[in-house]
This record gives structure tokens, C-alpha cells and sequence, in this order.
């Protein structure tokens, strides 16, 4: 995953998460290495396509953020994480 993470991202890169994911992906890994996690909401389908635009949205509003480049995405990590 770090390497992966290291192949497409930089510091100060934005990604996309599901809003339940692995807590050691984002402070394990992400966030020594500068990267910026948005949450994006999911149900028991998936990624649920109106968040995934609202989420987008709000990241290009926000000067800061660069733009999003990567979609970190697990489904069969659902039922272990907590989620829906």
C-alpha cells in the first residue's frame, strides 16, 4: 500500500477514501507522508455516487487542496472496518 501510495501521490496530494477505512492507512501512511485524506460516504453498494460529487465539489472550492488525484478504494474491507 505505502509503495502504491508513494508510485501516484506527493506530499500535499488530495485523495479520496471511504469514510470507513483502515485508521493505519491514513496514520501509518498518509498523513507522515503529507498526504490529505477526504472522506468520501458509502453505503452497503459501495461508494455512493451523490457523496462522491458533493466530496469533489467541496475539494474544488478549497483553494488549499490540491486537486484530487487518486481514489483509494476497499470493498471487501467493509464489514471488518465498521461500515455499512
Amino acid at each position: 500500500m505505502q509503495l502504491m501510495m508513494q508510485m501516484v501521490l506527493n506530499r500535499g496530494d488530495t485523495f479520496l477514501v471511504e469514510e470507513y477505512t483502515y485508521s493505519h492507512l491514513l496514520e501509518g501512511i498518509a498523513e507522515p507522508k503529507g498526504y490529505v485524506p477526504l472522506p468520501v460516504p458509502i453505503d452497503q453498494h459501495g461508494i455512493v455516487p451523490s457523496g462522491l460529487r458533493r466530496v469533489s465539489q467541496i475539494a474544488q472550492n478549497f483553494t488549499v487542496l490540491r486537486p484530487v488525484s487518486t481514489l483509494y478504494t476497499d470493498a471487501p474491507a467493509r464489514g471488518r472496518c465498521g461500515g455499512p
